[in-house]
């Protein structure tokens, strides 16, 4: 059973890096390991989420130039889905 989560970077932009981080109960952001990429050409990158993770966060995706870039802007802080199949858009304006 898996989730999907999604970012839609407006407008689009193709080759940007992107990676989601997780918050601690400290309010520091970490980096998710896998959870790391490019945009594709329609300005999205998608992950699937293991049903052991359903609902866990929160979670935010942060934008880069490029791989080691300028961060250009952060997501606001979002939940993973809670059920297998669902879907989780995220909408990062520049």
């Amino acid at each position: 059973l898996v989730a999907t989560i999604e970012l839609q970077v407006q407008p689009a932009q193709e080759g940007l890096w992107t990676v989601v981080q997780w918050e601690d109960s400290n309010g520091d952001w970490h980096d998710v390991e896998g959870w790391r990429g490019h945009l594709d050409e329609k300005g999205k990158k998608m992950w699937q989420v293991a049903e052991k993770d359903f609902g866990t966060g929160p979670f935010r995706w942060v934008l880069y130039q490029g791989q080691g870039g300028l961060e250009l802007g952060a997501s606001d802080p979002f939940f993973l889905p809670r059920q297998a199949n669902e879907v989780v858009l995220v909408v990062l304006s520049l």
